[in-house]
């Protein structure tokens, strides 16, 4: 892959050898008194968003029957504890971890250690499902020791929510939160796992959410749709139609930060840019430590950001990544924001980040392609794009960029079987254009018309330089066959 730059991608084989570090068991459940005052001396409190300390909130399964539950789990500890601490401890885990992670790994506690020290997590607090229910474990990432050993959790989260609220001097921001049931549990876990990359989701129909955590969990899927639409150049309607239904739910809870991101993230797909400002400035003024939030802040015209302090894209990018660095989403967006201002050395170094984490993270290794044929680096662009194909066959980018390689090495035969293929995954747009330049260097003038006019009829939008350009190319095209016809004549 080329990248050897900041650290050894993390795989089971380089993690076989660490030592397994414990330190005595302390009875207690998941977040009361021996823990309360674990998390206080281990994280610390009541510093700049920016300098809060980082709780990692990851699952563990040991069967895939426990997967879902345990994914529910985690996801329930996430939305209490970020609820109950925001302000002064930054809690990342779910959705982010599934969006980021491979999930194989993610079942491995020395993985998970892995993670937590990389990304510079001062606690990592582990939950698994058993047939017993819940349990809990909390460890130090830089000694790899539990601080608090494995322990069944309590039906009802409210005394301890509201123990660390007061530890953590939040006592009127406490909050209670039960236990869903197992079958709640089971499917919101379930819903949360399809955000994992790779994940079979598009196709699936879930029952509508029953409360504010299955809720959260239909969101980030639903926000996924949309992201995979615009990856695609497809129309939002729809999608942006569903998500506005999905937030006028009756259990939609506005005063939640969770949910004032949400409604700001609609609004930026939309294009609603004064109601997306609204909402995404109220959920940052009720926790600025939420690196969601400052993602979907970005996306906001850097003037709009300066009222935050934040004076271009990029700082609100590195704030995001600061306050939680398993927002991958993010971390592409600053890489393609680098790579745009052929700032290369420093967006390689934000990939080789986002790889160290997850070696075969897609839409890293596509960036890193990407970023690789910018740096005319030509054989690691080929190998990266290449693996992107052993990882998925189905992914016609990689065909594509694979074929440009190739156009633009003169291995003309190579790139139209490529193209060829992309159209035939999903009729590639851009696939159509390059096939009409080849058959037009190759004399194939009536093959060449035809890609031309089908790119045209797949116009993405007003501003769609290929669909222009393969106009020009129709026109030329059209008045050589004219002048043949009638010099035949």
């Amino acid at each position: 892959m080329g990248f050897t730059g900041w650290r050894t991608p993390l795989t089971p084989g380089t993690m076989a050898s660490w030592p397994k570090k414990r330190m005595p068991s302390v009875k207690h459940g998941l977040l009361r008194k021996g823990m309360l005052f674990s998390l206080a001396l281990a994280l610390g409190c009541g510093k700049p968003a920016e300098r809060q300390p980082l709780l990692l909130v990851l699952p563990q399964w040991e069967n895939g029957e426990a997967r879902a539950y345990a994914a529910g789990l985690a996801a329930s500890a996430s939305l209490a504890l970020r609820s109950a601490l925001a302000g002064e401890i930054r809690v990342s885990g779910v959705p982010e971890a599934f969006q980021a992670l491979p999930l194989d790994s993610l079942s491995s506690q020395k993985y998970a250690l892995a993670v937590a020290e990389r990304c510079g997590a001062r606690a990592l607090l582990l939950v698994r499902w058993s047939r017993e229910g819940g349990e809990r474990a909390l460890l130090d990432p830089a000694t790899g020791n539990f601080s608090l050993e494995w322990e069944p959790i309590g039906e009802d989260w409210t005394d301890e929510v509201a123990a660390v609220g007061r530890i953590v001097g939040q006592r009127g921001r406490a909050v209670a939160r039960s236990l869903p049931p197992p079958a709640e549990l089971a499917d919101v876990g379930a819903r949360f796992l399809r955000l994992v990359p790779g994940a079979e989701w598009a196709s699936r129909e879930e029952s509508s959410p029953r409360d504010e955590l299955g809720g959260w969990a239909e969101g980030e899927l639903l926000l996924r749709r949309l992201a995979q639409l615009r990856l695609e150049s497809k129309d939002l309607t729809e999608g942006l139609l569903r998500l506005g239904r999905f937030l006028t739910a009756e259990w939609n809870d506005t005063s939640s930060g969770e949910w004032q991101c949400l409604r700001g993230a609609y609004f930026v797909y939309a294009e609603r840019w004064s109601e997306a400002e609204r909402w995404l400035f109220r959920a940052y003024r009720r926790d600025p430590s939420d690196g969601r939030t400052l993602y979907w802040l970005s996306h906001l015209h850097p003037s709009r950001l300066k009222k935050l302090g934040l004076r271009s894209r990029e700082k609100a990018l590195r704030a995001a990544l600061q306050r939680n660095p398993l927002l991958f989403e993010a971390r592409l967006a600053l890489a393609e924001q680098l790579m745009s201002e052929r700032r290369f050395p420093a967006a390689r170094e934000e990939m080789e980040r986002l790889l160290a984490l997850n070696p075969d993270h897609e839409g890293g290794l596509m960036m890193a392609g990407r970023l690789f044929m910018a740096m005319n680096d030509i054989p690691n662009s080929l190998r990266t794009y290449k693996h992107v194909l052993d990882l998925n066959p189905g992914n016609a980018d990689a065909y594509y960029n694979l074929g440009i390689l190739y156009f633009h090495t003169g291995h003309l035969d190579d790139a139209r079987a490529l193209f060829q293929r992309a159209v035939e995954i999903n009729d590639h747009a851009d696939s159509h254009f390059y096939l009409g330049l080849i058959y037009e260097k190759l004399g194939l003038l009536d093959k060449a018309l035809h890609e031309y006019r089908v790119r045209i009829g797949l116009r993405k939008g007003p501003a769609d330089a290929y669909a222009d350009e393969a106009r020009e190319r129709l026109k030329a095209l059209g008045s050589i066959a004219g002048d043949s016809l009638r010099a035949e004549r």
